[in-house]
């Protein structure tokens, strides 16, 4: 009973000690703050870093304080203007941080989410939403530094149509993390969607540069050297996307469909080279189809392919398969009538011309 006693004076001892030492701004702005009058305790913690600005424990408070009241500028100041002065809070700042990264970027990710619906109803409303969902994400970043709160405040910029943000925005996800692949090909999806292609080509190519693996660059910068109609690069780029995102169709489909157009717009290749084109091309639409049997313009384009070389068996059969699941495509059935005629079927020949040419009529 004697030591109990004694361990309580003491005790109480250290928090009259501890409490004599803080300023009566700050003792105020504690006791108001320990009694959640949030407002009373901001007053005060106000008070006492404009009085003692070179107070670690004063500045720690107003964050805490200012962070109940969602004063989220004033917090963020507060907070890295008590980690200046001591490390004596490093550790309850960064608890505290952890649990406002988390609400602001949730809160960020509401307002992103609730966009198209208030668009849909009221335009300019939807655009203070969307830049409140700006205002969450960057606080969230300056709370941590994180990818993916970078990154939002970049994509919020786009989807209302300040290019301007958006680039200066991707330009700094690079620059803060230089060794992110995904921060140049981000960088570099919006110049393709802006037709800037000289700069989209030179970002994927750096995302490249960090991974040559990823397929995002890949996919994005062989699309790009195809419209760029920079044939090789493109090919051999849809080649190297197929192998690290074999499950996107687009993919084969874009690399047949520009092999087969080469073989049509490039007089100087050899028949060997148009025969492995089109071989190759007839595989990649087979792998679509595969993937997607309802892709009608793999069926056209695998048929026609298989034409070009006069492998007219194989022609009919894919264009049958086709117009069983496109029964009024015009296209396919002039290809089965062509099939018919080179294999000697005159009388089918003459029939799946004469569907084609009531279809076109229609």
């Amino acid at each position: 009973m004697y030591k109990s006693s004694m361990l309580a004076v003491l005790m109480l001892g250290l928090a009259l000690l501890v409490s004599s030492c803080r300023p009566p701004e700050l003792s105020g702005a504690v006791i108001h703050y320990n009694g959640k009058r949030y407002n009373e305790a901001y007053e005060q913690a106000k008070i006492a870093v404009e009085k003692y600005p070179d107070n670690a424990e004063a500045w720690y408070y107003y964050g805490l304080i200012s962070g109940e009241l969602k004063k989220y500028d004033e917090m963020i100041n507060a907070f890295n203007k008590a980690e200046s002065l001591s490390k004596q809070f490093d550790v309850q700042i960064l608890n505290q941080r952890n649990r406002y990264f988390v609400d602001t970027f949730n809160a960020g990710i509401k307002d992103y989410q609730k966009y198209p619906q208030v668009k849909s109803e009221n335009p300019e409303e939807a655009k203070k939403v969307m830049q409140e969902a700006i205002q969450y994400f960057t606080y969230a970043n300056q709370l941590k530094t994180n990818y993916n709160a970078a990154r939002m405040i970049a994509i919020c910029y786009q989807i209302l149509g300040d290019n301007d943000n958006a680039i200066e925005s991707y330009k700094n996800l690079t620059k803060t993390f230089p060794d992110s692949a995904n921060a140049y090909a981000d960088l570099g999806s919006l110049y393709f969607y802006n037709k800037d292609y000289d700069n989209t080509i030179t970002q994927l190519n750096k995302a490249l540069e960090k991974d040559s693996t990823n397929a995002n660059a890949l996919t994005l910068l062989a699309q790009t050297y195809d419209f760029q109609h920079q044939t090789d690069k493109a090919i051999e780029t849809y080649r190297k996307a197929i192998r690290f995102n074999p499950e996107e169709k687009a993919l084969p489909f874009n690399l047949g469909l520009l092999l087969v157009n080469a073989t049509n717009k490039s007089p100087d290749l050899s028949d060997d080279v148009k025969n492995k084109y089109l071989n190759e091309a007839v595989a990649l639409f087979e792998k679509v189809l595969e993937m997607d049997p309802d892709f009608k313009e793999a069926y056209q384009l695998k048929g026609q392919s298989e034409l070009l070389l006069e492998k007219n068996e194989e022609a009919l059969k894919t264009l049958q398969a086709g117009v069983e699941k496109f029964p009024d495509d015009v296209n396919m059935w002039t290809n089965i009538s062509v099939a018919h005629a080179r294999l000697g079927n005159k009388k089918e020949a003459e029939a799946a011309y004469k569907k084609a040419q009531e279809l076109e009529k229609n």
